[in-house]
């Protein structure tokens, strides 16, 4: 899991990324608009969080150019005043703007969904090789019988699954 953190205050970048730490998530830290939009062009994240005033652009411009390529991410806006016509402009869009300081739910609420998502891709990637494996032995296909040839002859098998996992009846007949 991957956080893009676009904030300019060094201090608050360094916090933050702290704390994502903690929760085993990756920072990737951009202290202009212009090195978030470079970023996402090239990288992947799941992740975004955005200060709406940031030295070169507004977080709603930077906001804008980077979820063209990134529909999917989670986004959020940080600010430290609710006072400024560019946080007036980031509540007319659909992103949650999150006011300074932030707490450590703040920050819990904004990547739980995009830890979720990853979590239950990664978990579904590590299972194909044993649902595949399993429908190979519940239908009889080639699958087991290779398998089973590659044991004999002291290979391995081919669906890499762990030996304690794989129960053969040999008969007579399989030699």
């Amino acid at each position: 899991m991957t956080l893009l953190l676009v904030d300019d205050n060094p201090a608050f970048a360094r916090t933050l990324t702290d704390i994502c730490h903690l929760l085993g998530i990756r920072v990737i830290a951009a202290s202009t608009g212009q090195d978030a939009i470079a970023f996402a062009q090239t990288g992947r994240f799941h992740a975004a969080l955005i200060n709406l005033t940031l030295p070169d652009k507004d977080g709603v411009e930077v906001f804008q150019q980077v979820r063209l390529g990134h529909k999917s991410g989670r986004f959020a806006f940080v600010t430290g005043s609710s006072s400024t016509e560019v946080y007036r402009k980031a509540r007319a869009t659909d992103v949650p703007v999150l006011l300074k300081p932030l707490s450590f739910i703040d920050v819990l609420d904004l990547v739980r969904p995009a830890v979720n998502a990853v979590h239950r891709r990664d978990t579904e990637a590590a299972e194909e090789p044993i649902r595949r494996f399993s429908e190979s032995v519940e239908s009889g296909k080639s699958a087991d019988r290779t398998n089973r040839r590659a044991l004999r002859l002291g290979e391995e098998p081919v669906l890499r699954t762990p030996p304690s996992a794989i129960c053969y009846r040999l008969s007579p007949n399989d030699s």
